[in-house]
């Protein structure tokens, strides 16, 4: 069986890794989201959310792990990106649904002048 020292600083190396990776990644995948939103956004987003995913499963195990409080501020610092992550995802999704909403309000407003133009261009015969 390995020592807990050999243990602890595995997987104090792979927490480490882990927080090296998600930093940086993390703002270029949004950058990239924003960027590309009106090009298949929803794909983007959906492999953004299973990244976010991801992260949330490597928090789960670190804290059941029993190196927990070593690891605490790796932990904190990922757990931190991870909840900056999630808010940008809940505002695009906000964001999404506002412009669904002014495009909705658009449309019809569209209609009702189309509308209105035909039926003002109808000619009127007498009773």
């Amino acid at each position: 069986m390995a020592d807990p020292v050999s243990i602890t600083a595995a997987v104090g190396w792979g927490v480490t890794a882990v927080g090296w990776l998600a930093s940086p990644i993390i703002p270029r995948l949004l950058n990239k989201a924003f960027t590309v939103l009106d090009f298949n956004a929803t794909e983007k987003l959906k492999i953004i959310d299973m990244q976010v995913l991801q992260l949330q499963r490597v928090m789960e195990v670190v804290d059941e792990s029993t190196y927990r409080a070593r690891l605490e501020p790796l932990l904190d610092k990922l757990r931190s990106a991870l909840y900056e992550a999630e808010d940008i995802l809940d505002d695009v999704e906000y964001q999404g649904l506002k412009k669904q909403t002014r495009d909705a309000k658009s449309s019809g407003s569209k209609m009702d002048s189309l509308k209105k133009t035909l039926w003002s261009a109808m000619p009127r015969y007498p009773s």
